[in-house]
C-alpha cells in the first residue's frame, strides 16, 4: 500500500452460484507517511579506461520495495541509474582524477534521499597505447521468444567495459548454437529468431577495437 492518502474497504461474499451478497460497512485507512531514507551503498570499481569509470554498489536497504539510484562526479549528479546497481560515467578526461558517489532514494517521501555512499576516487588512463586486455564479458545474459510462433528471440546483457575502447564502440558477437548470427555495437540488446524448435543455446562475445574478445556469455531459450 502506497503511504498517499486515504484508502476505502468493505468486504461482500459470494456463493457458488456467483449470487453476491450486500456490501459491508465502509471503513478507511490512512497510511502514515514515508519518512524514512534508505541506507548509504558501498560503491566500487569495475573497470576504468581513458574516459569512462565502471561503477558498481551493494543494495541499500529501505522500510519500501522501491530503490532508486544515482551516482555523483565529484559531488555534482551525472548518471540516474534508476534500479540497477551499476553504471558507467562517460565523457570523463584521460589522466585525470575523480571522486564517484551514489545515493538512494525511495519511490514515496519527498522522496527520501541516503547519505552520500564512501567516496571512490579513479583517475582515468592515457590514451593510447598497446591494447591487450580484453573487454568484461557482457552480463547478465537473458532473453525470450517473442511466442508469436516466428521464433523471435529479444535478448539482453549489462554492456561490457574495456580498458580503452569506449563502450559505445565496443562490438558484441552474437551466436546461435555456436553459429555467428550478427554483430552489434555500443548496445545491450538485439533481436534475432531462432532456427529450429526446441532449445538452442544464444552466446555473445564482446570484441574492442584492438580485436581484444571477451569471455563468452550464453544462455539457453526454449521456442515452439
Amino acid at each position: 500500500m502506497a503511504p498517499l492518502g486515504t484508502y476505502s474497504y468493505y468486504v461482500y461474499a459470494v456463493d457458488g452460484s456467483a449470487n453476491k451478497s450486500q456490501k459491508s460497512n465502509t471503513v478507511s485507512a490512512t497510511p502514515p507517511p514515508d519518512i524514512i531514507a534508505p541506507t548509504p551503498t558501498v560503491v566500487s570499481v569495475a573497470g576504468v579506461n581513458s574516459t569512462e569509470v565502471a561503477l558498481e554498489w551493494t543494495a541499500s536497504t529501505d522500510d519500501g520495495p522501491y530503490l532508486f539510484y544515482e551516482v555523483f562526479v565529484n559531488g555534482s549528479p551525472s548518471v540516474d541509474a534508476r534500479q540497477n546497481r551499476f553504471a558507467v560515467v562517460q565523457g570523463l578526461t584521460p589522466e585525470t582524477t575523480y571522486e564517484f558517489t551514489v545515493k538512494a532514494r525511495d519511490l514515496y517521501g519527498p522522496p527520501n534521499v541516503s547519505e552520500p555512499s564512501n567516496v571512490v576516487t579513479v583517475t582515468t588512463s592515457a590514451v593510447g597505447g598497446e591494447d591487450t586486455e580484453p573487454p568484461s564479458a557482457p552480463g547478465n545474459l537473458h532473453g525470450w521468444d517473442a511466442g508469436d510462433g516466428a521464433r523471435e528471440i529479444t535478448l539482453h546483457w549489462t554492456q561490457s567495459i574495456d580498458n580503452q575502447t569506449p563502450q559505445a564502440s565496443i562490438v558484441y558477437e552474437v551466436y546461435e548454437n555456436g553459429v555467428l548470427d550478427h554483430t552489434v555495437t555500443g548496445v545491450g540488446r538485439t533481436v534475432t529468431y531462432a532456427d529450429q524448435a526446441g532449445a538452442n543455446t544464444f552466446t555473445v562475445i564482446a570484441v574492442d577495437e584492438a580485436g581484444n574478445r571477451s569471455e563468452p556469455a550464453s544462455h539457453v531459450i526454449v521456442s515452439q
